[in-house]
């Protein structure tokens, strides 16, 4: 079983009254499935923090649970200081789904109204709560309009203008530029780290694919299995995909991996179960320009040479594999 990897460019020490979220040996079962697995994961109050993985792998099953939407099967969390699950815990969550859904009949600033009054404000702060939104969202000039008659985008961040009626101390986001066009994403996600600082908000944004939302976010998790596979600082994260990654075969490995292995700028040198070398290095070139002369002086030829590119699907394949034979 692999153990998950943790980072922190900062190297700040926060205690439990610093988180936003704090989950300790979670799980969640749907009949036979394990769709969250003793999962252990912890937000800091103020970050913008995105939650990736393919789908299945638990996102949309986390926040849902972290909303107070369902119940987990075993373990604890806590919303800053507050019970998972409590009214005190809800009543600081702004959520917004995958797939927002308006009412037909109600333009947008008496949607934004009503969700608001929903929500506990009396009728004057709605309004006013309504109207700046919409100014800060750049969609003022179409507060008449209903969100049903509008594009995907639009609806997004009049999901997001809704999620922050009540000003909550947590905002859930479940994909929200999944489908959209390069400029659409990234009026999103611009927007959307402008409101977190402007309402002083911790953000929790879920996606498949951690690039796409890397741009804004100071944290970045990737779920495998339900379980964390990788949590660290977005650079490092970045880094860590930015590896080569190679598979390659000489006519004797045996003595291949023995000289690669004294090679310090690879980080990693294995061999996979069908014998093959893996190498990993963050210095690509380097390592392209110097096989050639290692082959050279041991007499071999390089029957295959492949370059592999990490995925959040095929990382955990990579980052745990023990040194060695």
């Amino acid at each position: 079983m692999f153990q998950p990897i943790y980072g922190n460019v900062s190297g700040q020490v926060l205690n439990v009254a610093n988180y936003a979220v704090n989950v300790n040996n979670l799980y969640k079962k749907y009949g036979n499935k394990m769709v969250l697995n003793d999962f252990n994961w912890k937000v800091p109050a103020g970050e913008i923090h995105a939650l990736v993985g393919n789908a299945g792998s638990g996102k949309t099953t986390l926040l849902n649970i972290l909303a107070g939407i369902i119940r987990p099967t075993n373990g604890s969390c806590k919303i800053f200081s507050y019970r998972l699950g409590s009214l005190e815990a809800k009543k600081v969550i702004g959520y917004v789904p995958a797939q927002p859904a308006f009412y037909s009949s109600l333009n947008l600033v008496d949607y934004l109204v009503y969700m608001g009054m929903i929500s506990g404000l009396n009728q004057t702060v709605a309004i006013s709560r309504a109207k700046t939104l919409l100014k800060r969202i750049d969609l003022y000039s179409f507060r008449w309009k209903k969100p049903v008659d509008l594009t995907q985008g639009m609806k997004i961040k009049i999901a997001l203008a809704q999620s922050l009626l009540a000003e909550p101390l947590l905002l859930l986001l479940d994909e929200p530029v999944s489908g959209l066009e390069p400029v659409a994403k990234m009026s999103i996600l611009e927007l959307l780290k402008g409101l977190a600082g402007e309402e002083e908000v911790t953000v929790v944004i879920t996606a498949e694919h951690w690039a796409d939302v890397a741009s804004i976010v100071d944290k970045i998790t990737i779920l495998n299995q339900g379980r964390v596979l990788l949590s660290a600082d977005t650079p490092v994260v970045k880094s860590i995909f930015e590896q080569g990654v190679f598979a390659l075969d000489t006519t004797d490995n045996s003595k291949t991996f023995d000289v690669l292995k004294r090679m310090s700028y690879l980080q990693q040198i294995t061999r996979t179960k069908q014998g093959s070398l893996l190498v990993i290095t963050e210095e690509i070139e380097r390592f392209r320009k110097d096989l050639p002369g290692v082959i050279y002086k041991l007499d071999q030829e390089l029957l295959t040479f492949e370059q592999i590119e990490l995925t959040e699907e095929n990382l955990s394949n990579y980052l745990f594999r023990p040194e060695g034979v």
